[in-house]
């Protein structure tokens, strides 16, 4: 069954299909279940001879299964593999996981970062090549938790048509120290870039707010998409002054605001990776001017700027 764990007659039934050579999308149709599951469970619960075989896969994924599971320093033996590779031989975590494996020793290296954190292989800063005094707040993505409170998800958003739909990003200089938020429309094409002086929340729905007031009619504000990020934390502000509709995209999904990350692309022509963005507007608009004035295929070689007046007027009518 999807979404549950592989049961003894499942494993029984992929033993046979390895050795028939079946592949695991057969096997997939075969079990209901997605082809990269079953590639993921061959991979993890295979014998040290890299076979698969379903009885010891069970035992494997059984014991793996137990709660709670034993850290790393109630086994003395395991305790000892990794001290020995950690402080003596200068092995990093990763290395030390993937060397233990290869000797049937099946260890995380977040298993061992959290040892090394807790100080049982002495001071950190000591056994990290590029160490920290301590950790960074985590969680089970590896990012911190989300401050945008219940956003309303792109799962919501109505169909968009006509014009009036808009999709919102940052685009980032050196070492994200100097940023421009750009705004795309979706049927004109049309670009606005703003300078951020400071990349936090207040300011950048304060450079948002502004922009979108004295440059975008209210009869063109339907639907604003953002991504995930925590800049965007202030979107009821936004939503509130600008009388946009506010969506945002499920996380690390950018495909989902397919325009806005285009225009970026677009932009980068301009405005160079690895160079500090611009701090004044007037050279910011030149650069959008020049962008909304370049000839798009998709709007049969008429310029961005072309079709949004004709959008601005058509609306009004």
């Amino acid at each position: 069954m999807a979404g549950s764990r592989f049961t003894r007659q499942e494993r029984d039934v992929i033993e046979r299909g390895r050795a028939l050579e079946w592949s695991y999308r057969d096997l997939g149709a075969i079990l209901g279940r997605d082809p990269s599951a079953i590639c993921r469970e061959v991979n993890r619960n295979k014998n040290r001879h890299g076979r698969y075989v379903a009885l010891g896969a069970h035992r494997r994924a059984h014991k793996r299964a137990k709660r709670p599971k034993a850290f790393i320093v109630d086994d003395r033996r395991v305790f000892n593999m990794v001290f020995h590779r950690i402080v003596t031989l200068k092995f990093s975590p990763a290395a030390t996981a993937a060397e233990l494996a290869s000797r049937g020793v099946f260890i995380s290296h977040e298993a061992i970062y959290q040892a090394i954190y807790q100080r049982f292989f002495g001071d950190p800063r000591a056994v990290l090549c590029r160490p920290r005094k301590t950790r960074r707040r985590r969680t089970s993505t590896g990012r911190g938790p989300n401050s945008l409170g219940d956003f309303p998800s792109i799962d919501g958003r109505p169909q968009r048509v006509g014009a009036g739909h808009w999709e919102a990003d940052l685009l980032s200089g050196t070492a994200n120290k100097t940023a421009v938020a750009v705004l795309s429309e979706t049927v004109s094409r049309k670009t606005l870039v703003v300078v951020l002086p400071k990349r936090s929340t207040n300011d950048v729905a304060d450079q948002l707010i502004a922009i979108i007031c004295n440059r975008i009619p209210k009869h063109l504000r339907k639907t604003l998409t953002f991504d995930q990020g925590r800049e965007f934390a202030q979107w009821e502000r936004i939503a509130k002054q600008t009388g946009f509709d506010v969506y945002f995209c499920h996380a690390r999904s950018p495909w989902e605001k397919p325009l806005v990350e285009q225009t970026n692309s677009l932009l980068r022509r301009w405005l160079p990776k690895n160079k500090h963005m611009p701090k004044d507007q007037p050279t910011i608009d030149k650069i959008a001017s020049l962008l909304n004035r370049m000839p798009r295929r998709i709007l049969n070689w008429q310029s961005a700027q072309t079709v949004y007046r004709e959008l601005a007027v058509a609306t009004t009518a």
